[in-house]
């Protein structure tokens, strides 16, 4: 398919099919961990110095629920919308 940029399943990386169960959620905690120091090395771009660290991510974490409670609440209104002219 023209544009797709998510791979087919059976063109997808195997990441992790030796793996056990435990050495799974290992794997997934560095991801997330790796996420993490990422978002907060971005942030220290935005302050002076590192003790308005925590500030920042707290800021960040604010808008980002405000967007998120944002995008529920729209596409709940399109749910609404297209149920109502379903019947």
């Amino acid at each position: 398919m023209a544009g797709q940029l998510i791979p087919l399943p059976d063109m997808a990386a195997q990441v992790g099919n030796e793996l056990s169960p435990t050495q799974r959620v290992q794997l997934w905690v560095e991801l997330m961990a790796t996420c993490d120091d990422l978002l907060r090395a971005g942030l220290r771009h935005s302050v002076d110095d590192g003790k308005d660290l925590p500030d920042a991510y707290k800021q960040w974490y604010k808008q980002k629920m405000i967007d998120h409670d944002r995008m529920i609440a729209h596409m709940a209104e399109r749910l609404r919308e297209a149920t109502a002219n379903a019947s």
